[in-house]
């Protein structure tokens, strides 16, 4: 198609070159083509669910270490252990869902 860019004249005005060109799918890919254009399309959590679950873990967290310290003062190593220990245990599950998780494909 690169003779197209090159030397757009014999394009004309039809409408048939515009069926070449590949058409927006909204969702999931069908599973009868996974493979678009030389890409394998692979489903997965998005980024903004992401970035929500960690949003939600890390006010979490917060609320721990500042109730912690209203009724333990000056113990900030007591407050911030728990909470490292969480997050890093929900780290670790989250990487071995994406890695050992349901494949489609």
């Amino acid at each position: 198609m690169k003779h197209f860019f090159d030397d757009p004249t014999c394009v004309d005005h039809t409408d048939e070159n515009l069926t070449l060109i590949p058409k927006r799918i909204k969702g999931p890919l069908p599973n009868t083509e996974p493979i678009v254009w030389g890409l394998q399309a692979v489903h997965g959590p998005s980024m903004a669910m992401i970035l929500a679950v960690w949003l939600i873990i890390a006010c979490i967290c917060v609320l721990f270490i500042w109730i912690w310290l209203r009724y333990h003062p000056g113990d900030l190593g007591g407050a911030a252990g728990p909470p490292a220990v969480v997050v890093g245990w929900i780290a670790i599950g989250l990487v071995l869902l994406q890695i050992y998780g349901r494949r489609d494909v």
